[in-house]
């Protein structure tokens, strides 16, 4: 009983804001709340009633690139609550992280073990456990393996013909990171 209540517990909020000073928790929370109430969409206008009073806040803008992520979370949310939705989020990307390390090792033909061993290490690495309570979204790089898959097709002496089948999977790839992360996009 005492497990599952914890998961409804934040990271790092523990009310006056104890964390780091450049946290984005806080917002990131805002941005959750807002989805799981129905105002914030991918590729929608959001407008917030319930903030900037007296006439709502318009949070059109500024670009924001980590819509899809936020939403699917706020989506969660209306089941589990916030900050447990923010919890599973946590640590689904970092076992998504390490499934996707596995696959591309063992694309690239590395020992059984050897790819377990790498993709725990990139799983559990420490730079997803340090941004993780602060910066939500840089722990989302589940995706940043497949960099490694279309790099090594780059570097190839043959490159990569534009409309094969490696072409369409390095543009599904770079789309993905745009739509996931910017800091990961520019890589």
């Amino acid at each position: 009983m005492c497990a599952v209540a914890d998961w409804n517990l934040p990271t790092t909020y523990d009310g006056p804001y104890a964390g780091r000073d450049k946290s984005d928790i806080l917002v990131y929370s805002a941005f959750v709340r807002a989805a799981r109430d129905g105002h914030f969409a991918p590729f929608h206008t959001k407008f917030v009633p319930e903030l900037g009073a007296p006439y709502g806040a318009n949070w059109n803008d500024w670009p924001y690139l980590e819509y899809v992520p936020l939403y699917l979370i706020g989506v969660l949310a209306r089941v589990v609550g916030i900050f447990a939705a923010l919890n599973v989020a946590l640590i689904l990307w970092h076992t998504l992280a390490g499934i996707t390390f596995y696959f591309v090792a063992r694309y690239h033909k590395i020992d059984i073990l050897w790819s377990f061993a790498a993709a725990l290490a990139f799983g559990l690495a420490s730079f997803i456990f340090s941004e993780s309570p602060d910066h939500p979204m840089v722990a989302l790089c589940w995706h940043v393996p497949l960099f490694l898959v279309v790099w090594r097709w780059l570097s190839d002496p043959s490159g990569i013909k534009p409309g094969s089948k490696h072409f369409w999977f390095g543009m599904a790839v770079g789309f993905l990171a745009g739509l996931l992360n910017p800091y990961y996009f520019a890589v």
